[in-house]
């Protein structure tokens, strides 16, 4: 026989008598160890990544993996095997059913615990980029709160009203004066203005005709009477001039006090922004920090194990809004009915094939074990029920002795004794 194949029949439970009587029939009984192998490899290396995905950042990962898969990878194996070599294909049909229906529910547990692993890798840029949303998610949340509890928005708002406080008192700086002395001084030229315009138009003609006529006259007095009402005419528009001048001084005093006191202003409002500013840095700073401790916290918290991966992989799958439920739900369910075919598989075929002639010198071997192993044990209850008898016989025998020698007149205490002795450690042997 072919060794692989003889290794493979062990596996699955023949006995050696059976295979030294039937070499040539181990077809079905070495591709049930085979599955079983496949089925204990395929175990070990789920749980050794799970195991992994589990203890993932941990030092010891790497060496805790494979001792959970050599240890789940030996319990499969045992569970499986358990399930192939107590199958009694010469059982009874309703006993044939019974033994289907546990090991059918038995195999399908196993091949979920198998299966989901799987899922979980063969799914996992879909579970990580869930995890990573709802990080996010959570990060902005505390990002939000620590906002609320630095008053971030308070000093930004501020600052923001500082600086256009600031921006707008620049530009009015930049424009003309608004105030009342600036408005009532400017009224007050455009007034001295126009009586001076005025004046003027009015008197420089007469001054004029007045200065030909005295030049055109002989008469003295005359001349000095045209010369007086010309330099009146000249002192009104001197004074129209005068008022006109002390009312543009009186506009110069207003715009430089206007200035003046916008300035002022002007350096306050700077100084207020500048505090804004240093406020609103302090509360960006300390923002800063509490948002990068709560990324380190929620990144130690949600990262990526394989407990955060089940539960986001189930919370996707229960996600009625999510465009990738559909796919997870029928590649998980592809995935489970596979793996549990492949362990099922060599239980069903066990369990609906017609027994082979390996089987049927299993199952004589079987019985002719059984019936040793009762032929024994009816031996040796025979042995002791025999040697009880004996024993029995013997120990009458004994008491009968006893009692003769104790109806003897002569009998002494010490003899009594010593009968009374022997009589108990034969009862106790």
């Amino acid at each position: 026989m072919n060794p692989l194949s003889y290794f493979f029949c062990r596996i699955a439970g023949v006995r050696e008598d059976a295979l030294a009587k039937h070499p040539d029939g181990t077809t079905l009984a070495a591709t049930t160890g085979f599955s079983i192998c496949l089925t204990t490899l395929l175990a070990f290396f789920t749980s050794a990544y799970a195991a992994h995905r589990a203890l993932d950042g941990d030092p010891i990962a790497n060496k805790v993996a494979p001792l959970v898969g050599i240890v789940w990878a030996t319990v499969i194996f045992v569970l499986d095997r358990f399930l192939i070599t107590t199958i009694d294909k010469f059982a009874p049909p309703a006993k044939l059913r019974k033994q289907f229906a546990m090991r059918l529910a038995l195999a399908t547990c196993v091949g979920i615990t198998l299966s989901t692993p799987i899922e979980l890798r063969v799914f996992r840029s879909i579970i990580d980029q869930g995890i990573r949303s709802e990080r996010l998610d959570r990060i902005a949340a505390e990002a939000t709160q620590n906002r609320a509890a630095s008053h971030l928005v308070e000093r930004e708002n501020e600052a923001k009203q500082s600086d256009d406080d600031l921006i707008a008192q620049q530009r009015r700086i930049l424009g003309d004066p608004d105030s009342a002395s600036f408005r009532n001084a400017t009224a007050s030229i455009k007034l001295a203005e126009q009586q001076y315009a005025l004046i003027v138009a009015r008197n420089v003609p007469r001054i004029a005709v007045i200065q030909r006529e005295a030049r055109s006259t002989s008469d003295s007095i005359k001349r000095e009477n045209l010369h007086e009402a010309a330099h009146r005419l000249q002192a009104e528009i001197a004074e129209a001039s005068s008022a006109k001048h002390a009312a543009e001084r009186q506009l110069e005093a207003a715009r430089r006090d206007w200035n003046e006191t916008e300035q002022a202003r002007l350096v306050s409002l700077t100084q207020s922004a500048q505090q804004d500013r240093a406020a609103r840095s302090a509360a960006e700073s300390e923002t800063a920090a509490h948002d990068a401790e709560s990324e380190a916290s929620l990144n130690a918290l949600l990262r990526n194990d394989l407990a955060r991966e089940y539960l986001e992989f189930e919370r996707i799958k229960g996600d009625r809004n999510n465009p990738d439920r559909l796919a997870l739900w029928i590649g998980s369910l592809a995935l489970r009915l596979l793996i549990i075919l492949v362990e099922v598989l060599p239980v069903g075929v066990k369990m609906l094939a017609e027994p082979t002639p390996l089987d049927h010198t299993i199952n004589a071997s079987r019985l002719i074990d059984i019936e040793r192993i009762n032929l024994q044990t009816i031996s040796r209850v025979a042995e002791f029920q025999a040697a009880s008898a004996v024993r029995d016989r013997a120990v009458e025998r004994l008491r009968d002795e006893q009692l003769r020698t104790i109806a003897m007149p002569d009998t002494r205490k010490e003899v009594l004794t010593e009968l009374r002795t022997q009589a108990e450690n034969q009862m106790a042997a």
